[in-house]
C-alpha cells in the first residue's frame, strides 16, 4: 500500500493481532466523508491509475481499522502523563544547568499518512499541544532543544513558553522555497537564567551560545535532526561535521579553546550507538575506514576526522530507548545528549521511560492519549566545573529522575 511504499517497509512486516498493518492491503469501498474526518490526503480518482485508487482505499481501510484498537485504560494514562512531567529540580542553581532535548514530532501530523493506527483525537494538535504544555512546564528544564518545530506556526504553535518566561532561538528555512509544513530544531531557554550571545544555523541544526547568568558562564549548545533515510549514514556525519566545524570556528573568533568550553550537543540523530555519527562525537574522531552498520558498503568520510570536544554519552552507563512508533512496536534509542565531560559534570539524567511507560509504548506504541511525539524527552542536569579538569572521566554515577 502507499504507506509501505512510501516507508519502503512493504516486505518485513509483523502483524500483531487486533492490528491491521500497512502491509496486509484488501480491497475496500472509498469513504471520503471518513478519510476526511481522520485528516488524511485524498488521492484524485480521475488522475491516477488503479493502483494508485487502490492505495488511496488501502488507506482509509487502515484508518477504519484504527476504530477497533485497543486502546489503554483513562486512569492508566493519566499516571503515565504524570510521570513524563516529572520536573528536573535544581540543587543548586547558581552553578547548575537543566537541558532536555525532544523531538515533539510536528504539528502537522494530523494531516500526514503514517501512524494510521494512532486515533484522529490522539493526533490532532489542539489535543496534542496541550499535552506538550503540560509536559514542558512540568519539566521546568531551562533549556530545551528541540526538533521538528514548523516554521509557519512556530510562535503560534510555542506562545505558552513565552507567557512562562522562555525566549526562543526559532527556526529558519535554509532555501527560499517556503515549503508548506516545513519542520526544522530550535531552542528555547528561560530569559531569568539564561541569555543568548550567539546563534547559527545548519541545515539540519541550530547552535547557540548562551551565558547561563547566575555564574556567569558561557554554554554552547546544538540541537540537530540529522537525515532520517535509514542508509544515508554519509550524509548524516557531512551534517552532523557542518555543525562540530562552525562551532569550532565561532570559540576560535571568541579567543576560546574548543576544548576547554562547555558543550552540549544534542538531537534525533537517527541513528544508534553503533552508528558513524555517535562514534565521531563520543570518541572525538572517525577513521575513513569506518563502516556505519546502516550502509556497510559506503565510505563515510574520505579522510580521518578529528575534533577537539571530549564529549560523553549522559546515557552511556544506563542506556534506554528514545523512540517507539507505534507500527513496529520496537523502541530504540535514537536521540543522544552528549556533554564536554572537561568543563560540565553531570548530576542527574532524565529516565527516558519509566518502566511502566515502556511497557505500555512496547504493546500501543506513541503517540497516544498520554504522550504527544513518538519520541520522549531526555536530558539532565550539569554542573559548570570550577577548573577545567586535564584528564576527563571523574563524573559521578549520574542520578537517573
Amino acid at each position: 500500500c502507499l504507506w509501505c511504499i512510501t516507508r519502503g517497509q512493504a516486505k518485513s512486516r509483523q502483524v500483531t493481532p487486533n492490528r491491521r498493518q500497512p502491509g496486509d492491503c484488501t480491497r475496500g469501498t472509498m469513504d471520503l466523508s471518513y478519510l476526511r474526518s481522520v485528516a488524511l490526503p485524498l488521492v484524485d480518482n480521475t488522475k491516477t491509475n488503479g493502483h494508485a485508487r487502490r492505495d488511496a482505499q488501502q488507506i482509509v481501510l487502515e484508518a477504519k481499522a484504527v476504530e477497533e484498537q485497543p486502546q489503554v485504560d483513562s486512569k492508566i494514562s493519566a499516571s503515565l502523563m504524570a510521570a513524563m512531567r516529572r520536573p528536573l529540580t535544581l540543587g543548586r542553581p547558581d552553578r547548575e544547568v537543566s537541558v532536555v532535548c525532544f523531538n515533539m514530532l510536528l504539528r502537522s501530523f494530523d494531516t500526514k499518512p503514517y501512524y494510521p493506527s494512532v486515533p484522529f483525537q490522539y493526533r490532532s494538535w489542539p489535543y496534542r499541544q496541550q499535552l506538550l504544555r503540560d509536559l514542558v512546564l512540568g519539566i521546568d528544564a531551562d533549556i530545551y532543544l528541540v526538533q521538528e518545530a514548523e516554521l509557519a506556526t512556530f510562535a503560534e504553535d510555542f506562545d505558552f513558553l513565552g507567557d512562562a518566561g522562555y525566549s526562543a532561538v526559532e527556526p529558519r528555512d535554509d532555501k527560499s522555497s517556503h515549503v508548506a509544513g516545513l519542520f526544522k530544531c530550535a531552542i528555547f531557554f528561560k530569559t531569568a537564567r539564561m541569555a543568548l550571545e550567539w546563534r547559527e544555523y545548519r541545515s539540519r541544526a541550530v547552535l547557540a551560545a548562551l551565558r547561563h547568568l547566575p555564574s556567569g558562564k558561557q554554554l554552547f549548545v546544538v540541537t540537530c535532526h540529522l537525515e532520517g533515510a535509514h542508509y544515508e549514514a554519509t550524509k548524516r556525519f557531512s551534517q552532523l561535521k557542518s555543525s562540530l566545524d562552525r562551532l569550532q570556528a565561532e570559540q576560535r573568533r571568541q579567543g576560546l579553546d574548543p576544548a576547554d568550553c562547555p558543550v552540549i550537543f544534542a538531537g534525533d540523530f537517527n541513528g544508534r550507538a553503533n552508528s558513524a555519527v555517535y562514534h565521531c562525537l563520543r570518541h572525538g574522531a572517525l577513521a575513513a575506514t569506518f563502516r556505519d552498520p546502516a550502509a556497510p558498503e559506503d565510505q563515510v568520510t574520505s579522510r580521518d576526522y578529528q575534533h577537539p570536544f571530549s564529549l560523553r554519552d549522559l546515557y552511556e552507563a544506563s542506556s534506554g530507548p528514545t523512540f517507539c512508533d507505534p507500527d513496529r512496536l520496537r523502541p530504540r534509542a535514537i536521540d543522544f545528549v552528549f556533554y564536554s565531560q572537561r568543563s560540565l559534570r553531570r548530576l542527574a539524567a532524565r529516565r527516558p521511560f519509566t518502566n511502566e511507560q515502556l511497557e505500555t509504548a512496547q504493546a500501543f506504541g506513541i503517540p497516544a492519549e498520554w504522550h504527544p511525539s513518538d519520541h520522549v524527552p531526555l536530558g539532565g542536569i550539569f554542573e559548570f566545573r570550577e577548573e577545567i579538569e586535564q584528564k576527563a572521566g571523574d563524573d559521578l554515577p549520574a542520578i537517573l529522575v
